[in-house]
């Protein structure tokens, strides 16, 4: 997403925008509800840096996000999918747990 200038490198990512400023900052890291909610509270009383939008891609009233397409940069290896598919399922027996 090169208007929020999100490195897919650095994904996962969490980006806090400010329609009525034009402005955004990230969260890159730890991605709990609670680092989330904290960083979101930071935002909100303006304890994050922020960085206006890149170029002229200023949010439009109206936008539905749902209908946004994420392109990814290349399709992922099937050594890729198979770490993935374990990551995943190790994720859902530590919530089971």
């Amino acid at each position: 997403m090169p208007v929020f200038e999100v490195n897919p490198m650095f994904i996962p990512t969490v980006v806090f925008f400010s329609p009525e400023k034009q402005r955004y900052a990230h969260l890159i890291g730890r991605f709990d509800y609670e680092t989330v909610k904290e960083h979101q509270e930071r935002f909100l009383r303006g304890g994050l840096p922020t960085f206006p939008i890149a170029g002229e891609a200023a949010m439009r009233d109206g936008l539905d996000c749902k209908n946004i397409k994420i392109e990814t940069e290349a399709e992922m290896s099937e050594l890729d999918k198979e770490i993935l598919e374990e990551i995943l399922a190790e994720e859902r027996a530590r919530r089971a747990e």
